[in-house]
């Protein structure tokens, strides 16, 4: 019992921490056209098909990272927000292909969607589920080559 209570006590601190998180990125897509861009750099074989990073900045700070990946069997788009240089948000979307692109069943419209939104407070998954840490890791390597 107690600790239902303790998690009720908690609720509205972790939605006021979300909804800062969702504000600040909001902002951040508002003033995309605005920031300094910098095109990240993969290592050869990296994906099969290839990958697109794109780092954002206002002025020297580090905002967002998007990141397409392509492979032959299904593609992720991630963008990774960060305020203070610290990820504080992570949009992962992964398409799944029923069969390889160069195969002759390969039909888009039968792809498998995944989405995961995952919100990140002080270096911690705050809202997400298990994948979160994942995009995390995933986050924190793409920001290294842009340090």
């Amino acid at each position: 019992m107690k600790y239902f209570l303790y998690l009720l006590l908690l609720l509205p601190i972790q939605e006021s921490k979300i909804n800062a998180i969702k504000s600040k990125v909001s902002h951040t897509n508002t003033q995309l056209t605005n920031y300094r861009q910098q095109q990240l750099q993969h290592e050869p074989g990296s994906a099969t098909e290839g990958a697109v990073s794109v780092a954002y900045f206002s002025n020297d700070s580090l905002k967002l990272i998007t990141h397409d990946l392509y492979g032959e069997r299904g593609k992720e788009i991630a963008h990774y927000y960060f305020d203070d240089q610290q990820l504080i948000y992570a949009h992962v979307i992964t398409h799944a292909y029923n069969a390889p692109i160069s195969d002759k069943q390969f039909d888009y419209k039968k792809s498998r969607k995944n989405e995961g939104r995952y919100y990140y407070h002080n270096n911690s998954l705050i809202k997400g589920g298990k994948n979160g840490n994942g995009a995390m890791a995933a986050a924190k390597e793409l920001a290294a080559k842009v340090r």
